[in-house]
């Protein structure tokens, strides 16, 4: 009681099931971002944050899983720049041994899974700042 009427969102008392603590920090995610459900749409890709999948045109994509949190991260920031330090953050942890290039070797690996030939990719790159998806969103 005491942690809420400090302004705490939420609690979970002990033991818990990590699947209601992840639940709970989605849901979490999702009201930071302005999000009111658990899908979004970026162009002709469906993100299912709560199932962690994404559809192209109707086709399930199989994305890594640094994949998929890499696109979430950029989809939830739609219209604004992530730099690329934002991204090292949140893709990979604090013990990894990064080569310079790690962030746009995966953006390339991105584009690749989501980007549709002979259209303009939906992350685009703002030189010296960082990406920024800006896909037409429905």
């Amino acid at each position: 009681m005491r942690g809420l009427k400090r302004g705490a969102d939420d609690y979970l008392v002990k033991p818990f099931a990590l699947a209601e603590l992840l639940a709970r920090l989605q849901a979490l995610v999702r009201r930071r971002y302005g999000a009111i459900s658990s899908i979004l749409e970026v162009g002709d890709l469906v993100i299912d944050t709560g199932r962690r999948s994404v559809r192209k045109s109707d086709q399930d994509l199989d994305l890594r899983p640094r994949e998929y949190a890499l696109l979430e991260h950029l989809a939830l920031r739609r219209g604004r720049v992530v730099t690329r330090t934002e991204i090292e953050h949140h893709i990979y942890d604090e013990h990894a041994d990064l080569v310079s290039n790690a962030v746009d070797a995966a953006i390339c690996r991105l584009r690749h899974q989501i980007d549709t030939p002979d259209r303009p990719s939906l992350v685009q790159t703002r030189r010296g700042m960082g990406y920024i998806m800006d896909g037409a969103a429905r």
